[in-house]
């Protein structure tokens, strides 16, 4: 057993037995940080008044059966802060370690960006945990608010994500286009780390400042099994965002005909309107997508519901079919003629999202 004494009076053993091997320096001083609950970096190991070298052995020290602990200010400066970010961005654990023992503060940037955040988006757990444990802040943003479990959520790294979230990393939090972590991994395609954050309480109908939700994300980017996933987490697939525009209306406009297919499966209002009375169809018959225009007037051909309305009318007179003549979609415009649209004279108009 170790003693280790001087934390505001506190003795507290260690037992060298359950120590990684070999017992190091490193090893006793994580123990004793994880017992009394406070920052492993800045904590210094003292035998005989003098400090212990971080990565030194029990055994080479003599294994002494007590030692003296203190707790030592962060003392950076601009040129350590140099080391720590070059030493996280050429992935060298070693070297985070060594400079974060030395008393290097933790939330350091790289021109507005915290270390930590550098190493979540590499994916490095390792070194992520190095920064939390010399008591980064997990919830610091980048200059565009975006934080370290973004990062990571949106770049796909799973062992970073769970870490994050075991320290207390705020799900919900926002960057400054009031995007989520949820939010940027829908967009991506990150189907696991979709179910990850759903798990820890992710608000699968927090918006964008754009009003795009998760579940519009990933329609816009053609992701059908992170639209299950949102879906069987009962994220409303009517729900409509900016101008009024609805996951199947992102689908459309993107092209995206598996994702339409899927939604309008999911039960998808095919006749929604946005907040110009346009339609998913106006959408893809203007950006010349044949097989969604299809797919939407089709619909009730291969599912349980009626397809799309061919002459309905924006607010500004025009139909999908005015749409498609103004956009030189031909193809577009044989599908709808032979769906029974009629030709017609109509005031432009375009949409929004």
């Amino acid at each position: 057993m170790i003693a280790v004494s001087g934390l505001s009076g506190k003795v507290t053993s260690i037992d060298a037995a359950k120590l990684e091997i070999p017992v190091t320096v490193l090893g006793i001083k994580r123990e004793v940080a994880k017992q009394l609950k406070c920052s492993i970096f800045g904590l210094k190991l003292l035998q005989d008044d003098k400090v212990l070298d971080t990565f030194s052995t029990w055994e080479s020290l003599g294994s002494p059966g007590h030692l003296s602990a203190v707790q030592c200010p962060y003392a950076g400066d601009d040129s350590q802060d140099n080391q720590l970010i070059q030493a996280v961005l050429k992935e060298n654990r070693l070297d985070v370690e060594r400079i974060l023992s030395q008393g290097q503060r933790p939330n350091c940037a790289l021109r507005g960006t915290p270390v930590l955040c550098i190493a979540s988006k590499l994916g490095q757990p390792e070194v992520v945990k190095f920064l939390v444990e010399a008591s980064a802040d997990v919830n610091l943003g980048d200059c565009m608010d975006e934080t370290a479990l973004m990062r990571a959520a949106r770049f796909g790294h799973s062992a970073v994500v769970n870490f994050l979230l075991e320290e207390g990393a705020e799900v919900n939090q926002c960057d400054c286009q009031g995007a989520t972590a949820l939010i940027w991994a829908a967009r991506e395609g990150r189907e696991a780390l979709v179910h990850r954050l759903i798990k820890a309480r992710a608000d699968i109908q927090k918006e964008t400042q754009q009003n795009a939700t998760a579940l519009m994300s990933a329609a816009g980017a053609g992701h059908c099994s992170v639209l299950r996933c949102l879906l069987a987490a009962r994220a409303d697939v009517n729900h409509r965002g900016l101008h009024g525009a609805s996951a199947l209306m992102w689908a459309a406009e993107e092209s995206q005909f598996e994702a339409a297919w899927f939604l309008l499966e999911s039960k998808a209002m095919v006749d929604q309107e946005d907040g110009q009375g346009s339609t998913a169809l106006f959408r893809a018959a203007e950006a010349g997508h044949e097989e969604l225009v299809q797919l939407l007037v089709q619909a009730g051909g291969g599912m349980s519901i009626a397809g799309a309305n061919v002459k309905k009318r924006n607010k500004y007179g025009a139909s999908a079919l005015k749409l498609a003549l103004d956009s030189g979609q031909v193809e577009v415009v044989k599908l709808l003629t032979a769906a029974g649209a009629e030709m017609e004279r109509a005031t432009g108009g375009r949409f929004q999202r």
